[in-house]
């Protein structure tokens, strides 16, 4: 499992835009107890966008300095297949660039939520 955790300060509407527009297709914003997110299904991952993680800090990884969390799950269809490890680390790697660049915000890309295995820093953006 890997998680990309942005920091952003914007409107959680403008990240799933943004998503929208890299997956290219439309995604239904949904609200539970813990707050905003969206949930969709690409090359056998399971995406959770959510607008609050309520994730306290934790294995020396600030948490609660990334206000929007994307939790990227591997699907066990998919893990049958050759390259679909490097596949979905490329797909992690390739959104966390494309929405550090666009948004001109930090993004961390966390594994299993214990250690950093990427971190971009475009300053913050809004």
């Amino acid at each position: 499992m890997l998680g990309l955790f942005i920091s952003y300060k914007g409107n959680f509407s403008n990240v799933v835009a943004l998503v929208e527009k890299l997956i290219e297709r439309s995604l239904v914003i949904t609200r539970d107890e813990i707050g905003e997110k969206c949930i969709f299904q690409l090359f056998n991952i399971e995406f959770v966008l959510m607008g609050n993680h309520e994730l306290e800090d934790d294995f020396g990884i600030a948490f609660t300095n990334y206000e929007i969390h994307i939790n990227m799950i591997p699907l066990n269809s998919g893990q049958e297949i050759d390259g679909y490890i490097k596949m979905f680390n490329s797909i992690s790697l390739y959104l966390a660039d494309k929405i550090s660049k666009t948004l001109k915000t930090e993004i961390i890309v966390v594994e299993d939520l214990q250690e950093i295995v990427y971190k971009s820093n475009r300053g913050q953006g809004y």
